[in-house]
């Protein structure tokens, strides 16, 4: 078993000027077993100031988006290669000026290798 870093996402958000949530949702495809966190943290130095597990498929109310503006949002999800050699993972942001929707894919030599998938996110006036 290996554990392989997938190519790592970098983006920006500019949330809506009206307070509209901010909602994001992983997804692993596949039907590969996954296990997933994100982190908000107001720097790079400080500490989460919110922070939730991530359910395949199931959006998280990551809060509202005049109130993320500043801040970056981390999403770490490992993916367990267990039905096919093919990795992969959707990132979707909904709630800012657009839609973000990010898709990575990674395919491991063995099956139980291991891919860690990583999205760092900060959220901008413009």
């Amino acid at each position: 078993m290996a554990i392989i870093p997938a190519p790592t996402i970098y983006s920006k958000c500019i949330p809506k000027s009206d307070g509209t949530p901010i909602l994001l949702k992983v997804t692993a495809g596949n039907a590969q077993l996954n296990e997933g966190s994100y982190f908000i943290n107001p720097s790079v130095q400080t500490p989460a100031s919110q922070s939730g597990p991530l359910k395949n498929g199931i959006s998280v109310d990551i809060g509202d988006g005049l109130e993320l503006i500043g801040q970056r949002l981390s999403v770490y999800v490992t993916v367990v290669a267990t039905t096919g050699l093919m990795t992969n993972l959707e990132l979707t942001l909904v709630g800012g000026s657009q839609n973000l929707h990010f898709t990575n894919s990674l395919e491991v030599p063995e099956i139980g290798d291991v891919v860690v998938y990583e999205a760092y996110i900060k959220f901008t006036k413009s």
